[in-house]
């Protein structure tokens, strides 16, 4: 994740990974670096409701 994302493009991710993503979280490196992760479960009944 770039250090300068912006306070509207972080709250829509966000907002995307609570409707599609089984799991999601966010990971800060000892280097610094920050990691956004998703996990999608593709035979989850629910993932395929095809919102976007």
């Amino acid at each position: 994740m770039p250090p300068t994302i912006g306070e509207a493009t972080l709250t829509e991710l966000l907002r995307l990974l609570v409707r599609a993503a089984d799991r999601f979280g966010h990971s800060l490196r000892q280097d610094g670096t920050s990691v956004i992760w998703a996990e999608v479960d593709a035979n989850d009944p629910q993932n395929l409701r095809g919102e976007s």
